[in-house]
């Protein structure tokens, strides 16, 4: 699958300052490619879940449930709003 990009394209959506795109990888696996604007430090977000990457783009695995997962996401970005 090619998803390359598509967060990016995500983020230049006017009013977006943080888009993450979750992805399956296995059974309860996933990927977040997470980008953003100066209002959200996406390492912040990454390191956290063993990821990296710098402050307006980083990336994670993670496992569980992708609603708990998007809803934990967004929370942390909020701490940073």
């Amino acid at each position: 699958i090619e998803l390359d990009g598509i967060s990016s394209e995500l983020r230049q959506i006017e009013g977006v300052d943080f888009a993450v795109l979750i992805y399956q990888e296995g059974p309860d696996s996933f990927k977040l490619s997470m980008r953003s604007s100066d209002n959200v430090d996406c390492t912040l977000i990454a390191v956290r879940h063993d990821g990296g990457g710098h402050a307006k783009a980083a990336g994670c695995p993670i496992k569980g449930d992708p609603q708990m997962i998007a809803d934990m996401i967004i929370e942390e970005a909020k701490e940073q709003l």
